[in-house]
């Protein structure tokens, strides 16, 4: 499983068109670099991928399924299965990095165990090894509004890796990063994705 967009374009409230007429198909265990200049469209292309934008025409399938014909609750599964690496991960500066680790798990876990994950930690271990593989162990307790942009940008990753994805989605995951940062995390994010598509 992978996804599929056939004649795809989406056009903004304002009449902006972002996309238009995208064919782009990829399998499991596939990576795939999307390049071009500011504003041409990519976060637009990977937010309807991700399912938080809904296309203006054409078709879409996301790992086996249809997002915008599934009702609410299988929509959300889906949701759950897709993990989203942001530019600027939308994490609250207060939280400690190893809660917004573990916000990667929300959507698979039942409430009572979400709220819980926000008072003490739930999972020590599972986040911890993720920080391990990006070089950022020694940050699991710390504020994040105590870290860097790159740092920052690494907790985004590993709380994507933590969420245990079937597809990963990344928008500049690395931009704030230096190059020996950046090879690392992309490295990791490519055996994220080839590791997906074990049985």
């Amino acid at each position: 499983m992978g996804f599929s967009l056939q004649k795809l374009s989406f056009q903004h409230s304002n009449g902006l068109q972002a996309l238009k007429q995208v064919s782009l198909a990829a399998s499991a265990g596939e990576c795939i670099a999307i390049i071009g200049p500011s504003g041409s469209g990519k976060t637009t292309l990977l937010n309807i991928l991700a399912t938080a934008l809904k296309p203006s025409s054409g078709t879409i399938e996301v790992l086996g399924s249809k997002p915008w014909a599934l009702p609410k609750a299988a929509l959300k599964n889906l949701r759950s299965k897709i993990g989203l690496v942001h530019q600027s991960p939308p994490i609250p500066p207060r939280q400690r990095v190893i809660t917004a680790i573990l916000a990667g798990r929300l959507g698979k876990w039942p409430l009572w165990k979400s709220i819980l994950s926000l008072i003490y930690p739930v999972d020590i271990q599972g986040p911890q090894s993720c920080l391990e593989r990006l070089d950022l162990a020694d940050k699991l307790f710390d504020r994040c509004d105590c870290l860097s942009g790159g740092q920052l940008q690494r907790v985004g990753v590993a709380r994507a890796m933590y969420q245990e994805p079937q597809l990963i989605l990344a928008d500049e995951p690395v931009s704030a990063m230096d190059p020996v940062l950046s090879d690392l995390t992309i490295n990791v994010l490519i055996e994220e994705a080839q590791s997906a598509m074990q049985p």
